[in-house]
């Protein structure tokens, strides 16, 4: 929605347990792509997400075990206008 905020559950390896907790305030906008996975190499899944129209930008948002850093540009003008990344 417009808040763009980003809610996990957390994994005990079998089941996701509890509710969904707010880990970052307005991370993606609507339309673009969020995705999870460890991008820095430290084993906590992070957030990614790639922007549309002209800029075509990726953020990246660091997992502190417990919530996602304000997204940082990783890279500048990735992909076309008119692409969808999968």
């Amino acid at each position: 929605n417009a808040d763009a905020d980003a809610y996990v559950a957390l994994s005990n390896g079998s089941v996701f347990t509890g509710t969904s907790i707010k880990w970052n305030d307005h991370f993606t906008l609507p339309g673009e792509f969020p995705y999870t996975g460890d991008y820095n190499g430290d084993g906590k899944d992070d957030i990614v997400t790639f922007t549309l129209g002209n800029t075509n930008d990726v953020y990246v948002g660091l997992s502190n075990g417990f919530a996602f850093a304000t997204g940082a540009k990783w890279h500048d003008f990735f992909g076309l206008p008119g692409e969808t990344t999968l």
